[in-house]
């Protein structure tokens, strides 16, 4: 199960008999192994990923160190899912350190990742 999820964290649209080619096991084995994944949540979507440049989209990327108070009974995680939950968001994460999540903002232009900041998440 593994190998066959590196495969396709390599290349989403790996089919089954070149992932089962690759893996010297029948292409039918890896069809059904891939879709108990998805049934089970293992997988749950396939990503392209896109060359911005190429797209002709100039976006920018801000990564934001947070330092955060946990809530009582729900520590980082109401606070994280409250952050996650903005459009502008891509990723979250929790660090360990002197700040305590990583948050990765994408905005049309340096001016809306910046206001992000200042007018929507992390205003008290």
């Amino acid at each position: 199960m593994d190998a066959i999820l590196k495969i396709l964290e390599e290349n989403a649209l790996a089919s089954p008999e070149h992932i089962g080619q690759r893996l010297n096991r029948p292409a039918e084995e890896v069809r059904r192994a891939i879709k108990q994944m998805e049934e089970d949540k293992i997988i749950l979507a396939y990503k392209a990923i896109v060359d911005d440049e190429k797209a002709d989209r100039n976006l920018v990327r801000a990564v934001i160190e947070v330092k955060i108070t946990p809530e009582r009974e729900g520590g980082f995680d109401r606070i994280a899912a409250r952050i996650a939950r903005f459009d502008e968001v891509k990723s979250c994460y929790l660090m360990s350190g002197a700040y305590d999540l990583l948050v990765v903002v994408e905005g049309d232009d340096l001016k809306k990742a910046a206001a992000f900041c200042f007018t929507k998440a992390f205003d008290h």
